[in-house]
C-alpha cells in the first residue's frame, strides 16, 4: 500500500485487522501506548493507517457485524471519500464483506477489488469451528460474486474463484528483492556461532505450526548430523507438542523465535540452504508463500516440498516429495549459474511488478 500511495493520483487509507489478542499483548509488552491512544496514523500525504484495536472485526456474531458498520462510518469520517471520482476498496479479508455490503447505490461507482491471498476455510481458526467455517464460506462467496475484480495469489485459488466471477485474475505473490538481495551484517550476537560451524546450515523463516509445517519430516531429516537447522519465527504448535519437544531437544536444531524483518536478510545469507518443509494437505495446495521470492532474492539454495502452487518455478529450486528426497536435495551444493538466475528472477518479480499488474487490470 505504501508503494501505491507514492504513485500519482492515488490516496490510500489502510485499515488493519482490528482487535487482535496477539497485537494487544505485544503493545502492552513493548509499552506502545500509542497503539491505544492513536488509532489513525498518517505516513505521508497520500497514506493513512487506521488501527481500531477496539473493533472485533474477525471474531463474534452480531458484535462483529456492528463493528464493521462502525468501521465504515469511521473511514468516511476520517476521509471524505465521496469527493473522489473513483474509490477502490482493496480488500484481503473475507470478513470485509460486512463492510462492502454497506456500499449503497450512489456509492457503487466505487471499485471493489478482492485480493484473495489464502484459502481461509482450511485454516484451523475456521476449519475447527463448524459455524465459523459455514459463515466464512457464505460471505466469501458473496464477496467474490459482488467484487468488480478478483485477484488470486495461487492457481488453485484462481480455479476456485473464476467460476464465481468472470473478472478473476491470477497474480502470484512476489518478494522484496531490494531488502533480501544482500546481507547488511546485522547478525544478532546470539547467532554469531553460525559463522564458524562446519555443518551445512539449513534455515526456515516463518510460523512453525502443525497444519502447514511437516514436523514428522523435520524430525526425520534432522537426524542427519551433517546439517544444522535454524528455525526463525513464532511457534504455534497445537496438536503435536510432544513431537515438537522431541525435535527441540536435538543438538543440531535451534528454534530462535521471531526476528526483526530488517535483520532477516543477514541471517538468511549466513546460511547455506533455505528450506520450505511444508506438508501436502488441503490447506497447502492453495499456499503460495511470500518467502519463496525472498529466498530467490538471496541466491541461496531453495529446497521445498513439491507444492503445485509454485510448480511453475521448480526450475529455480530443488524439489522433494518425501524425507529421503529432502535429505538428498539438502546434501547438494549450490550452483553459481542457478543462484544468479534465482536472483534475476526475483528482481523481475518485485512488489512494484505485482502492483503494476493489478493496476493494469484496474485500468482496463
Amino acid at each position: 500500500m505504501s508503494r501505491l500511495s507514492k504513485k500519482n493520483g492515488y490516496k490510500v487509507i489502510y485499515v488493519d485487522q482490528g482487535m487482535s489478542t496477539r497485537e494487544f499483548k505485544k503493545a502492552v509488552r513493548d509499552r506502545d501506548w500509542e497503539y491505544f491512544l492513536k488509532p489513525t496514523w498518517k505516513f505521508n500525504d497520500n497514506l493513512k493507517c487506521l488501527s481500531f484495536y477496539f473493533l472485533p472485526l474477525i471474531k463474534g456474531g452480531w458484535l462483529k457485524k456492528l463493528a464493521w458498520k462502525i468501521l465504515y462510518y469511521l473511514i468516511k469520517k476520517t476521509e471524505d471519500i465521496t469527493k473522489y471520482d473513483r474509490v477502490i476498496f482493496w480488500v484481503y479479508e473475507p470478513q470485509s464483506w460486512y463492510l462492502i455490503n454497506q456500499i449503497n447505490s450512489q456509492d457503487r461507482k466505487w471499485t471493489v477489488l478482492y485480493d484473495c491471498v489464502d484459502d481461509f476455510k482450511s485454516q484451523p481458526f475456521y476449519a475447527n469451528n463448524k459455524n465459523r467455517k459455514e459463515e466464512l464460506i457464505e460471505i466469501e462467496k458473496e464477496l467474490v460474486q459482488y467484487a468488480d475484480i478478483v485477484t488470486t495469489t495461487s492457481k488453485q485459488l484462481f480455479n476456485d474463484k473464476k467460476n464465481l466471477n468472470n473478472n478473476t485474475h491470477y497474480v502470484h505473490n512476489v518478494g522484496d528483492y531490494e531488502h533480501f538481495k544482500e546481507s547488511d551484517g546485522l547478525l544478532p550476537k546470539e547467532l554469531d556461532y553460525l559463522i564458524s560451524i562446519s555443518e551445512k546450515k539449513i534455515v526456515y523463516a516463518g510460523v512453525i505450526d502443525d497444519y502447514k509445517i511437516d514436523l514428522e519430516l523435520i524430525d526425520h531429516v534432522s537426524d542427519q548430523k551433517q546439517f544444522h537447522f535454524l528455525f526463525l519465527g513464532p511457534v504455534r504448535v497445537d496438536k503435536k507438542k510432544e513431537l515438537f519437544r522431541k525435535i527441540k531437544e536435538k543438538k543440531n536444531v535451534e528454534f530462535f523465535g521471531l526476528v526483526e524483518y530488517k535483520i532477516l536478510p543477514s541471517i538468511l545469507h549466513e546460511c547455506d540452504v533455505i528450506w520450505l518443509p511444508y506438508q501436502k494437505n488441503e490447506h497447502t495446495k492453495y499456499v503460495f508463500p511470500l518467502k519463496l521470492f525472498e529466498a530467490f532474492a538471496t541466491g541461496k539454495q531453495v529446497v521445498g516440498r513439491d507444492l503445485n502452487s509454485y510448480s511453475s518455478f521448480y526450475r529455480y529450486m530443488q524439489i522433494f516429495r518425501d524425507s529421503e528426497e529432502a535429505i538428498l536435495e539438502l546434501k547438494k551444493e549450490n550452483d553459481t549459474k542457478t543462484a544468479l538466475e534465482r536472483k534475476n528472477f526475483a528482481k523481475e518479480n518485485s512488489w512494484d511488478s505485482r502492483l503494476n499488474k493489478i493496476l493494469k487490470i484496474l485500468t482496463n
